[in-house]
């Protein structure tokens, strides 16, 4: 073999070595980027025009993400919590609906699932946590004109509580009253022991 030859393929297995150290040594890139909310303002009114906002985010490696927004006075409002994400390119619509949450002086009865924030201006924050290393991208958005009052039930009955649907002409059915203070779209069932669901059909009284 000649030394041109050899001397050609030290060179390329020595760029080969300088190559793999540098993929192994260099300081990972950003966990989190390209996150943003592509508006600073939405009406959630369901009038068709800024109701939502499209949020963005790319991750370099999986992570848990959390998405939320802060008033001014810091109390913060979730919209994603700790949730696990893969490596990749993000995007969801938001609306303005977060975690459940009740205002000051507010008395409900049951657990409020998801709500509508109050109209103010937001700090959105967006953050990716690895490994104990936090990464965070921040901005604005204002909320205008939603209206945070919730569909509270005010009357929830059941009776007879327990019925023996048997055809035998007593207690094979029962009656579930329900008003509601403002429209919203209701779902009724039964829950088992095994957490399976059973919807019942709606009649409108009046």
């Amino acid at each position: 073999m000649s030394k041109t030859l050899t001397a050609g393929f030290a060179l390329i297995a020595g760029l080969v070595m300088v190559a793999v150290g540098y993929v192994i040594l260099r300081p990972p890139g950003a966990l989190l980027s390209n996150a943003r909310f592509d508006k600073t303002q939405i009406s959630p009114n369901a009038d068709g025009v800024d109701d939502i906002t499209t949020v963005y985010y790319s991750l370099s490696r999986p992570a848990q993400v959390s998405i939320y927004l802060e008033n001014p006075a810091g109390d913060r409002y979730y919209f994603r919590q700790n949730e696990r994400r893969t490596t990749g390119d993000f995007s969801v619509y938001f609306s303005g609906i977060v975690d459940g949450y009740m205002l000051p002086g507010e008395a409900i009865t049951g657990a409020i699932e998801r709500r509508l924030v109050p109209d103010d201006r937001y700090t959105w924050v967006i953050e990716a946590v690895r490994d104990g290393d936090t990464e965070r991208a921040a901005g604005t958005l204002e909320i205008a004109g939603g209206d945070i009052a919730l569909p509270t039930m005010a009357t929830f009955d059941i009776n007879p509580t327990v019925f023996t649907p048997n055809q035998d002409g007593i207690r094979d059915r029962t009656n579930i009253n329900i008003y509601l203070e403002k429209p919203a779209d209701l779902n009724v069932y039964l829950e088992g022991s095994d957490t399976q669901r059973y919807y019942l059909i709606e009649r409108e009284g009046g």
